[in-house]
């Protein structure tokens, strides 16, 4: 479609950095942050008051996962559609902070 086009030809690698820049400060860093907790909480049932309260915990963790798979998966569409003109930001930039999320490493490659 032409929108799609046209779109392709404003779409840089300065501006897949600054859209890769402003998803990690304002959405997925905070989101890490916040499952961090709750997987924390959620590793020590002691902490818990019931299964109530560990579902209420999980069900968080399900809304914060319906916020990150798209941004997640909006990076790694970049990263596709760039290829190795992208690469640099995402070595630099999101795989310092993703990479251990996804393959539990911090090597993405």
């Amino acid at each position: 479609d032409d929108n799609g086009l046209e779109l392709m030809q404003h779409f840089s690698v300065a501006t897949a950095k600054a859209f890769a820049s402003l998803c990690l400060k304002s959405a997925l860093i905070p989101c890490l942050e916040r499952r961090s907790k709750v997987t924390t909480i959620l590793a020590s049932p002691q902490n818990l008051s019931g299964e109530d309260e560990k579902e209420t915990y999980l069900a968080h963790l399900r809304e914060e996962e319906k916020l990150m798979t798209p941004l997640v998966d909006s990076v790694g569409y970049t990263l596709k559609l760039l290829g190795e003109a992208f690469y640099q930001v995402f070595k630099e930039e999101v795989s310092p902070i993703l990479g251990p999320c996804l393959i539990g490493g911090g090597d993405v490659r």
